[in-house]
């Protein structure tokens, strides 16, 4: 009787520990670090065209960004948060543009993108990759985010969805 009480107990006993155990893991494995409000980046059509814009994630302090004909599509924050990367669709082309975080400083990084392909910073926010679309086939390339300098990483026809 005295051992169906003990492992009784034992098991009990595990089923405490065990997600006290987990959950003190998971905290410092995955530290949440938050500033008192994030923002984030999206495309609306709420005066036309579509434009990005950024709102705290608590709903409030909502900016519009750009301010300019063609729509804007796929906004991508840099790992530092300080600039947004979009694509700007002119005609059937889509070229590639870098903005500050407040909408200053926009710049044209690209032309004749394929937007199907979204594209991406590296981890240390100085260069971008992205696939260029010419004449229905795709290459990847590498651009810097501060002066536009291009680099092909592969042949046309032989690029897509660069990671």
């Amino acid at each position: 009787m005295k051992t169906k009480y003990s492992i009784l107990f034992a098991l009990i006993l595990l089923l405490l520990i065990i997600p006290i155990a987990t959950a003190q893991i998971d905290t410092m494995v995955n530290p949440t670090i938050r500033s008192a409000s994030q923002k984030i980046a999206f495309v609306s059509k709420r005066n036309g065209n579509s434009e990005i814009y950024i709102i705290n994630d608590d709903g409030t302090d909502l900016k519009r960004l750009t301010h300019s004909k063609g729509d804007k599509v796929k906004p991508c924050w840099s790992p530092n948060g300080t600039k947004i990367l979009y694509f700007l669709k002119k005609g059937k082309q889509y070229q590639l543009w870098v903005m500050n975080r407040d909408g200053s400083g926009q710049m044209r990084l690209a032309d004749d993108c394929n937007e199907k392909y979204s594209p991406l910073w590296s981890p240390d926010g100085s260069k971008i990759v992205f696939a260029s679309k010419k004449q229905s086939k795709s290459a990847v390339f590498i651009v810097n985010s501060d002066n536009g300098t291009l680099l092909r990483l592969s042949q046309t026809g032989e690029g897509l969805s660069p990671s």
